[in-house]
């Protein structure tokens, strides 16, 4: 009869020892690096960051369009609200509206019923027109963005 082998033999002992060593200095690793500062962010997703702009009404423009015919008489009402990037920004667009808005509305008076909902890349280029006229005006770029709050051609 045969012996039956009820424990490990040495070389056996020793395999399993080393597993266990190398899992548990790799598991101490591993929970450290996940408790640490850096894991958290390079974990958490990367959100781009967005600008936070201070939002400046204007009233509506109400404006007679060039015609195209002898008979047109179109004309256009909108509205604007600028996003400027701080306060002082802010202090020179409103103590400017008067100027500002004889600027835009000459150059809302330049344009046709047709020109009026030109677009380029899907925005209506008469945003961009806006934006580079008001920042031409007050010398700086006071405007980072113009959002057209109203519109009605008729």
């Amino acid at each position: 009869m045969k012996k039956e082998k009820t424990g490990m033999n040495a070389p056996k002992m020793i395999i399993l020892g080393v597993v266990v060593a190398i899992l548990g200095v790799g598991g101490g690793a591993l929970g450290s690096y996940l408790t640490s500062d850096q894991a958290k962010t390079f974990m958490q997703p990367s959100e781009p960051e967005e600008k936070r702009y201070i939002k400046v009404p204007y009233s509506e423009f109400l404006i007679n369009l060039k015609p195209l015919t002898q008979n047109d008489k179109s004309f256009l009402r909108m509205a604007f609200t600028f996003a400027v990037a701080d306060e002082e920004k802010e202090t020179i667009l409103l103590e400017e509206e008067a100027k500002v808005r004889d600027t835009i509305i000459a150059l809302l008076r330049k344009k046709t019923s047709e020109s009026v909902f030109n677009e380029e890349n899907s925005n209506l280029t008469i945003k961009q027109e806006v934006e580079e006229q008001v920042n031409q005006l007050l010398g700086d770029s006071v405007v980072e963005e113009v959002f057209i709050t109203d519109m009605v051609m008729q």
